[in-house]
């Protein structure tokens, strides 16, 4: 005699799980260019979809905007390891245990507001780079 265990998946299980990777860079590049910078926006009622740019003049990739991508990703991890911030036990796991999570994300949140305020203040970096190149953003965050 067997004991049949049944294995809940969550998402929808590998297929949902896949659907959402799949889907969700569409998702995030159809949210930016159906609506664009002159109020032109898709509308359901009454249905109004916005005419599209011409994707030729549409920069995907930059490779400043994906280093700058990896840098933030990189400071973000050192920020988790030296900022101070509490330690929880997170859901119990199957075997019993439970995982410990340090919490300082808001910490790590005001000290780079600060930082990157100083670093545009004194011509170190200049934010509107962001705006320039957003869609080479979205895309090396895709990547990543």
């Amino acid at each position: 005699y067997h004991k049949v265990t049944m294995v809940e998946y969550e998402f929808g299980g590998p297929i949902g799980a896949l659907g959402t990777v799949l889907s969700l860079p569409i998702v995030i590049y159809a949210l930016f260019f159906l609506c664009n910078d002159h109020g032109d926006c898709l509308s359901v009622y009454p249905l109004h979809i916005p005419s599209l740019p011409d994707f030729s003049q549409v920069e995907f990739w930059n490779t400043d905007a994906f280093l700058v991508t990896l840098g933030w990703f990189a400071w973000l991890i050192v920020l988790s390891f030296i900022l101070p911030g509490a330690y929880v036990q997170g859901v119990k796991l199957e075997t019993g245990e439970r995982l410990t999570y340090k919490i300082n994300g808001f910490a790590s949140f005001i000290v780079t507001m600060v930082a990157v305020g100083i670093l545009e203040y004194l011509g170190y970096i200049h934010l509107s780079f962001i705006f320039h190149h957003f869609v080479a953003f979205i895309t090396s965050a895709i990547l990543i």
